[in-house]
């Protein structure tokens, strides 16, 4: 099992009352529990952050061409013309009501 480090910290009642209303709601277990997956959402968020980041710093250093961008837009389309989309098909779209 993952060695747990107990952190002292002092929390207000509006954050206490946050913690709580997560738990209260299902998507903690207990306080602590709603912390660590705050943690970890934060994690996520602060990865995916430094990801686009860097896919932007890409695409800044060897901007795509007008080439590039014609070639993706026929590849798109394509894949959408080789898609099946029955629920769009005009015999089966209902009308509201």
């Amino acid at each position: 099992m993952t060695r747990r480090t107990p952190i002292p910290t002092r929390l207000d009642d509006e954050e206490i009352a946050a913690l709580d209303e997560l738990v209260f709601a299902g998507l903690a277990a207990n306080r602590a529990e709603a912390i660590r997956l705050s943690i970890a959402r934060m994690r996520d968020a602060l990865r995916r952050a430094r990801v686009g980041d860097d896919i932007v710093s890409g695409y800044l250093a060897l901007p795509q061409t007008k080439e590039d961008l014609a070639a993706a837009r026929v590849s798109a389309e394509a894949l959408l013309d080789a898609e099946s989309w029955p629920e769009y098909e005009p015999s089966r779209v209902r009308a509201p009501g």
